[in-house]
């Protein structure tokens, strides 16, 4: 199966900016009737939900153990807060014993892109960056941090059918780039997906999403749009304009500047739902926003500025977007990726002390 298709466009002559685009799949989006969003605690029927046997787990620690759990606690206890290790051992076992993955695949954040930072000033509305930085020491809740994910880290080491992924770049990212190749091997494979982040929601062409909502998970079957448009308020036509959607409305707390109120990107798809039924064509980022640019402003000159504004914010919103990554850090995810699976054909001591010594400073603290 032909999972994505890379489109390139230029940007008022800038630098080229590759975009994900839906292909093969397209005309398979809708094929799943769902008349609400079904909203419900880790149980053995969400497994059949997601149609049975499950291959691959794969957790947003940050968004649903880690930093909810630390943040609480930063400066209610001094010494060191253990709740989001317990948190995170709680659900491996809840996971374990209602979906029974044949794999478990943790994913935390370590550093913000910094080509990000100069194209958008990404997440530069932030006071500081804690939980940003396995190596910063700076903050007591960025050693917190820390330590929380070398405990998580060395629990899940030692397990042959887990896997906790430290390389540096921010979750979404990473685990973007590990669906991307784990759906390009030859064999087909059942996914999901949770976290807190309802950035995810762009992946629903590719994998079952279980979204974590106030103790609870929404869950997005793979290729269905019924519950994403529930959760919208809309009708977006199709699961792979999820991006340009967000790419519209913004995200305050990621500092992706707002382009359009949402009720006015709500009636632009509904204005343009005919034309954004040729997927295909509309995938293109350029494509769409020149279909839709007599909306975005009164003059040719704003017209212009929010096209600009938009190209960017899909770069910095499109989670299969690898151009952010230095060419070191790319590197680095990369060799994670193929220790994954060498700690799942056998227990390899060697592959804890290599990712021992890469994080060093990480091990050698002392709380």
């Amino acid at each position: 199966m032909n999972v994505m298709a890379f489109l390139a466009y230029n940007n008022n002559g800038g630098d080229k900016i590759s975009i994900p685009a839906i292909s093969s799949i397209t005309s398979n989006l809708n094929i799943i009737p769902e008349k609400k969003c079904v909203k419900t605690s880790l149980t053995k029927k969400v497994k059949e939900y997601f149609g049975g046997n499950i291959d691959y787990v794969i957790i947003d620690f940050n968004s649903i153990t880690i930093v909810p759990y630390l943040t609480i606690h930063d400066y209610l206890i001094k010494g060191v807060n253990y709740t989001p290790f317990i948190r995170s051992v709680m659900l491996i076992k809840q996971i374990q014993e209602t979906l029974a993955p044949k794999y478990i695949i943790g994913v935390i954040d370590n550093g913000v892109s910094r080509k990000l930072k100069k194209i958008i000033n990404y997440k530069g509305n932030r006071k500081h960056s804690t939980h940003a930085n396995l190596s910063l020491t700076s903050k007591n809740s960025d050693n917190l941090y820390k330590v929380n994910v070398k405990w998580l880290l060395e629990y899940m080491l030692a397990k042959k059918y887990m896997y906790l992924d430290i390389s540096y770049g921010e979750a979404d990212h990473k685990i973007a780039f590990f669906i991307k190749n784990l759906l390009l091997e030859k064999e087909d494979k059942n996914l999901v997906v949770l976290s807190a982040d309802s950035d995810y929601l762009q992946l629903i062409p590719f994998v079952n999403i279980a979204l974590y909502r106030q103790g609870k998970y929404v869950l997005f079957k793979k290729g269905s749009i019924e519950c994403l448009n529930e959760f919208l308020g809309f009708d977006i036509i199709n699961a792979a304009y999820y991006i340009f959607y967000k790419a519209l409305v913004g995200d305050k707390t990621d500092n992706i500047p707002k382009i359009l109120s949402e009720q006015k990107t709500k009636n632009i798809f509904k204005k343009y739902s005919e034309e954004l039924l040729e997927v295909e064509q509309y995938i293109n980022p350029e494509n769409f926003i020149n279909l839709i640019k007599k909306d975005l402003g009164q003059n040719e000159n704003e017209r212009q500025n929010k096209k600009s504004q938009f190209f960017k914010n899909v770069y910095a919103i499109n989670m299969f977007n690898e151009e952010i990554f230095e060419k070191n850090e790319l590197i680095m995810l990369k060799n994670s990726y193929k220790q994954m699976f060498k700690s799942f054909e056998e227990e390899n001591p060697e592959i804890i002390s290599q990712i021992k010594k890469m994080f060093k400073f990480l091990f050698n603290y002392e709380k």
